[in-house]
């Protein structure tokens, strides 16, 4: 996952995934956020960088056998609101390849 830190005074802490539930549909519901932490004593950023692009992975278990739908975290909205990308990802049996 690729994403883009808030100001050269943030340092990359990961990646963040999470199912909406434990159990049902919320199970194939995944929320995915970069995170940020603000360098300690930084009360003011006076820092500028062109490699504020950072890349993380998480690991997930597909169990299931329908579509996963991520949601990528892209921001804020002006009420406050968390915005994010949804993409479905297709879930199938696996195929064997037969050689011969």
């Amino acid at each position: 996952v690729t994403y883009v830190l808030p100001t050269a005074c943030h340092i990359p802490q990961g990646i963040n995934a999470s199912r909406e539930a434990l159990y049902g549909s919320g199970r194939r519901k995944i929320y995915v956020a970069g995170i940020a932490a603000k360098k300690f004593g930084e009360p003011v950023c006076q820092e500028e960088s062109d490699d504020l692009e950072k890349t993380g992975s998480f690991r997930l278990v597909v169990d299931e056998d329908m579509p996963y739908t991520f949601f990528l975290w892209t921001g804020i909205d002006e009420a406050g609101k968390d915005l994010y990308t949804e993409i479905e990802v297709p879930v199938g049996e696996p195929t064997t390849e037969t050689q011969e």
